[in-house]
Parts: structure tokens; sequence; C-alpha cells
């Protein structure tokens, strides 16, 4: 992550319905919470949502802060299923 020290704390977690939430402090931003869901396809996959709400502190570092987080989760989605699709017995 592109922060110098962050704080996360989760809110909510339900690991039979494969949801969670958390929120997060760090430099530049006040407070960012993800709500994150999976959810089951037709095809015998997943779909992930992802939201976050977040309240800045005002200044320029803040927001190519919060551009670096967005491309650092998307990233680490793209990452993980590459490796779950490469490694199918990783997740059975």
């Amino acid at each position: 992550m592109p922060f110098k020290v962050m704080k996360k704390k989760v809110e909510f977690l339900d690991v039979d319905k494969c949801e969670c939430k958390y929120t997060i402090e760090c430099d530049g931003i006040e407070t960012a919470t993800w709500d994150i869901k999976m959810e089951p396809t037709a095809s015998g996959g997943s779909v992930a949502k992802v939201e976050c709400i977040y309240k800045q502190q005002p200044s320029e570092e803040g927001n190519d802060m919060m551009l670096k987080a967005k491309d650092s989760a998307a990233e680490m989605f793209k990452i993980v299923e590459a490796y779950l699709l490469a490694n199918p017995d990783a997740y059975n």
C-alpha cells in the first residue's frame, strides 16, 4: 500500500455468506470503509462486489493516495484470481 501508517478495523465478517466490511484509517485519508461480497455465479464461479466509501483529508496528496490504493486493490484481485485459476484445489 502507498501509506506510511494504516489502522484496520473489521466491522463485519460473515464467513458463510462470504461477506466482510472493514474500515481503515491512514495518512491522507480520514477513513475508508470497504464492503466486500463474493457471490456465486450460475457457471460455478463467483463475482466479487467491492464498494469503498471514503472521507479524505483535503489535500492533493490524499487524491494521489486514493488513486494508488484503488490501483493496488484492483491489482490484488487480479493476482488472486490468476492464482486461484491456476490452482483450483487451493480453495476446495
